[in-house]
């Protein structure tokens, strides 16, 4: 019997009132969202999913076949696993029932941010995105970004740009 590689730390570090980058991929990079109007539905699930779950959302990026977002726990009893699955539940039910498929990969990727990470450098690594995948060539022009708490587009990028593992040269 094969077993999963266990990907998460343990539940406690997910709980209260932390940071956290996360990562979600379609189900085979399918670039659902590169269509406005799912884009759009996404966008309105996650908001509403970050409220009901209380989280705030500093930053999100809707990508055509994944989207970053970084949140805060909002009181002690927030919980980033169960927020996180929940919109993606919420969300893989909504576009079920429009695409007759499944959309989103099981996993998703996390990284708790530690207090001596500078936050900006996750902000603009998610706001760059579309930038860098030549999508748009300022990020203020991509309509599948933003903030729920922060003006970013009264904001210059850093110039220091949080690099998440799988691009980090060995």
């Amino acid at each position: 019997m094969e077993t999963r590689k266990r990907i998460r730390l343990a539940a406690p570090v997910y709980r209260g009132r932390g940071w956290y980058f996360i990562t979600v991929c379609t189900q085979n990079r399918t670039p659902f969202f590169r269509h406005p109007l799912l884009a759009k539905s996404l966008v309105q699930v996650l908001v509403a999913a970050a409220a009901h779950r209380r989280f705030l959302l500093h930053a999100w990026c809707i990508m055509p076949d994944h989207l970053h977002i970084l949140c805060e726990g909002a009181s002690d009893r927030s919980s980033a696993c169960v927020f996180v699955n929940r919109w993606k539940a919420a969300s893989a039910l909504k576009f079920q029932r429009e695409l007759g498929r499944d959309i989103w990969q099981r996993a998703f990727y996390d990284h708790v941010l530690r207090p001596s990470e500078p936050i900006d450098s996750f902000l603009w690594y998610i706001w760059m995105n579309p930038v860098r995948k030549g999508l748009c060539t300022s990020p203020y022009d991509y309509p599948w970004s933003g903030s729920l708490t922060i003006d970013w587009r009264k904001t210059a990028p850093v110039e220091k740009q949080w690099t998440p593992p799988w691009k980090k040269i060995a």
